[in-house]
C-alpha cells in the first residue's frame, strides 16, 4: 500500500493515504438557501460571510466546527486523471472498399469545469439552466450576483462533472 506524508493529527478524510494521486476535493452544497430564515441560521464561512444571500447554494459543515473553512473541503467522487482508458480498432475490408476507425475513452474520471455568469466585474454569461428564483427553489443554477464577492466556498459541487467520454479518434475510408 502507498501511503501519503499526511500528519498524523489531520482527520482520516483529509489524509492523503488510501487516495488516488489527483483526487478531486471540494466543498459539497447541500441546496440552496431558499428563505432569509435558512440563511440567517445557516454555519457562517470563514470570508466574505456578509455576502450570502437567498439563491446561494448552502455548503455543507463537513466535520461539524460550525464554520465553513478549509478543513470541509473532502475528496469528491473520482480523481481528475481517469482510472479508466480504452482504446478500440475496428475496421475492415469488401472488394475494393477498405474502412477503419479507431476509439478511445475514458471513464471513472471527475473534472471541474468552472462557468460563472456575471462573477464579481464580468458581463459574461452562459446558459446554464434554470436561475434560483423565489417562486423557482428547485433551479439548476444559484441566482448570478453582478459585483458581489461571495466566499471561496460558494460554488460548493457545481461545476465538478463526470469526465467520461468516448471520442471517434480516426476514420479511414479507402476505394480502389
Amino acid at each position: 500500500m502507498i501511503e501519503g506524508d499526511s500528519p498524523e493529527l489531520l482527520p482520516d478524510y483529509q489524509k492523503l493515504n488510501d487516495k488516488q494521486i489527483s483526487q478531486t476535493y471540494t466543498h459539497v452544497g447541500g441546496g440552496y438557501y431558499n428563505t432569509w430564515d435558512e440563511l440567517y441560521a445557516s454555519t457562517i464561512h470563514d470570508n466574505n460571510d456578509g455576502n450570502k444571500l437567498p439563491g446561494n447554494y448552502h455548503i455543507l459543515d463537513y466535520n461539524g466546527d460550525g464554520l465553513i473553512d478549509s478543513k470541509d473541503n473532502i475528496p469528491y467522487s473520482y480523481p481528475s486523471t481517469p482510472q479508466n482508458t480504452y482504446n478500440l480498432t475496428v475496421g475492415f475490408d469488401w472488394k475494393n472498399f477498405s474502412i477503419m476507425t479507431q476509439w478511445y475513452g475514458v471513464n471513472n474520471v471527475t473534472r471541474q469545469v468552472v462557468l460563472n455568469s456575471f462573477e464579481r466585474q464580468r458581463n459574461l454569461a452562459y446558459h446554464e439552466g434554470s436561475y434560483w428564483s423565489k417562486e423557482q427553489t428547485d433551479a439548476d443554477v444559484p441566482l448570478p450576483r453582478w459585483l458581489a464577492t461571495p466566499s471561496n466556498y460558494t460554488p460548493g459541487s457545481r461545476f465538478m462533472y463526470d469526465g467520461s467520454y468516448i471520442r471517434l479518434k480516426t476514420a479511414r475510408l479507402r476505394t480502389t
